[in-house]
């Protein structure tokens, strides 16, 4: 499960892109859902030792990836 900004919506084709999400390019999406942050939000969180080199938050021009 991802939180990401959806960038273009294309009724015609019927696609949605979107932003910095864990997936190769032209993955299909499954689901989308709207995120509230009143109740999305995860109160408490742990990092694994793994990822302790990322960033906390993802910049808004993404990671460059």
């Amino acid at each position: 499960m991802t939180t990401c900004r959806i960038l273009d919506v294309d009724y015609g084709s019927g696609t949605i892109e979107v932003a910095d999400i864990d997936a190769y390019d032209g993955t299909p999406i499954v689901d989308l859902k709207a995120y509230f942050p009143v109740c999305d939000r995860v109160k408490e969180t742990s990092t694994p030792a793994w990822l302790s080199g990322w960033p906390d938050w993802v910049p808004e021009e993404g990671l460059g990836l």
